[in-house]
């Protein structure tokens, strides 16, 4: 949890951490993202495959070696995006969080920027919201 989410090593202790990190979760669109993903993924596969419902409208693409790369891939894909999705939310919600608590954080890579000098992220080099406002 800490190594996917390092923000909530700057919370106190370990249930304000999993009380974050809850609210964080909350309302997440996973199953839509999923749904979203599955659909094109579904009807790919059905076209690399040359199934019947679709070969009336278009050809088989690729033949069985075309479907032996292409489905795993589909597949891959299907699976990881919406994860990494899901996780840039929890990212952005959970530094929101830390903001609204005072914790300077950079709204881009998540680094403390308490005692940071300056407006810029000493460890991405962007601007945080924080200086920004001074």
């Amino acid at each position: 949890m800490l190594a996917t989410f390092p923000e909530l090593l700057l919370l106190r202790n370990s249930p304000e951490q999993w009380r974050a990190l809850g609210r964080a979760e909350r309302n997440v669109p996973t199953v839509l993202l999923q749904v979203i993903v599955a659909v094109p993924g579904v009807w790919l596969m059905l076209l690399f495959l040359g199934s019947g419902v679709l070969s009336r409208f278009y050809p088989p693409l690729g033949g069985m070696l075309g479907a032996a790369l292409a489905v795993p891939a589909i597949l891959f894909l299907m699976m990881t995006v919406p994860t990494l999705l899901t996780r840039r939310t929890i990212h952005a919600r959970l530094r929101r969080e830390l903001g609204a608590r005072g914790i300077p954080v950079c709204p881009v890579c998540g680094a403390d920027l308490r005692g940071a000098a300056g407006s810029l992220c000493p460890k991405c080099g962007r601007g945080s919201a924080q200086g920004e406002r001074a």
